[in-house]
């Protein structure tokens, strides 16, 4: 019981040492995570990291080796999928196209045994909760892209599971599309809080809708934050490289005090960052900067800046992105914005500095 005498919710997921082998190969190992009551949760990971097959044992529809699942505090480990409890999206909405919209949300419905009059209510509010109404008698043909992706989702929360999982729902569309239904997606689940569990490789997509980021790498957990946490301050340079572009700038330990880090470059210069764990003077490290956080100096003056010699620049529309080479020869990638591309060219020389708070000290063998 909560404070004020309300009962406390269970989470709507919890995994507990969830692997998964086929033979010698090993996808998921021994994964454990939890998505709370009314939290977006994304898994996130390039093709064979191990995340579709994640969701699937979660659904049901891929026997785990070991571990363990509950929904919303009842075990489901070797429960059928239509005893879970739960709602599922996938890539290609798997709308029947025989069907109305009408009667593709009151399928699972019907299949759940709901009293008719039950089903015909239900069906109404999820409709209305998806601002479709009117479009009940329609086919999904008849519908625009999004708005089938509104029946998908009408049909997989009509019955109020208290987890909703979805596979891709976007991958197959146009960028522009696919912005706009994101919006719509978050427009959703700030309506109705359903807990969620997404899968995608789109990193912008993870960032944007997710409270918390899952990112997985052969099976296995790099990372786990929120998206601000996983983009700033990474943990490991393929965390740092996965998620958006970054800068690498190899060297080792001058000093190390109080969360804050001091590094000797390849050059000789010393630079500083931040660092979530001590490291000991003299150890290799990599210092990670991304590219909107390297500011040019304005001249070619001597300062406490590092060299680059500017060797291609693209202009992006909301920005300008720069790529040249650190003066200890790594290769640097700087953001400006079109007001200041005037202020570099094609090879010319520039320094870039950058907040030791903008920067992150990792150790040399992540």
């Amino acid at each position: 019981m909560s404070e004020n005498g309300n009962a406390v919710k269970p989470p709507a997921l919890v995994v507990c040492g969830l692997r998964k082998d086929y033979g010698d190969d090993t996808v998921v190992s021994d994964f454990d995570f939890e998505v709370a009551d009314g939290e977006f949760v994304t898994l996130l990971g390039s093709s064979g990291s191990g995340k579709t097959t994640t969701l699937m044992m979660v659904a049901g529809l891929v026997e785990p080796t070991g571990g363990t699942i509950e929904i919303a505090g009842q075990p489901v480990t070797g429960v059928p999928p239509q005893r879970r409890n739960i709602g599922m999206m996938f890539q290609s909405y798997a709308l029947f196209p025989h069907l109305t919209v009408f009667d593709n949300v009151a399928f699972p419905l019907k299949r759940r045994r709901f009293p008719k009059a039950e089903i015909s209510k239900l069906v109404i509010e999820s409709l209305e909760r998806m601002q479709l109404e009117g479009f009940g008698h329609r086919y999904p043909a008849q519908l625009s892209g999004g708005q089938q992706q509104r029946v998908a989702l009408a049909r997989a929360t009509a019955y109020e599971p208290p987890l909703l999982l979805m596979d891709e729902p976007l991958s197959a569309l146009d960028r522009n599309l696919r912005r706009s239904l994101q919006d719509e997606l978050k427009r959703f689940h700030r309506t109705l809080r359903t807990a969620i569990l997404y899968v995608t490789h789109d990193q912008e997509e993870a960032l944007s809708l997710s409270d918390r980021v899952i990112l997985m790498t052969e099976g296995r957990v790099a990372q786990v934050g929120t998206p601000q946490e996983i983009y700033q301050s990474p943990r490991s340079l393929f965390v740092a490289r996965f998620l958006g572009e970054s800068n690498a700038l190899k060297g080792e330990v001058a000093s190390c005090k109080g969360g804050e880090a001091v590094v000797k470059l390849r050059n000789g210069q010393v630079v500083g960052g931040t660092c979530s764990e001590p490291l000991p003077a003299g150890s290799q490290v990599v210092v990670v900067i991304r590219p909107e956080n390297l500011m040019a100096e304005a001249n070619d003056a001597d300062g406490d800046g590092i060299a680059i010699s500017v060797e291609e620049i693209s202009f992006l529309g909301e920005s300008v992105r720069c790529r040249g080479t650190f003066a200890t020869s790594e290769p640097c990638t700087l953001m400006v914005g079109p007001d200041h591309a005037s202020e570099l060219s094609v090879g010319a020389t520039r320094r870039v500095r950058w907040e030791p708070s903008k920067a992150v000290v990792l150790p040399g063998d992540t």
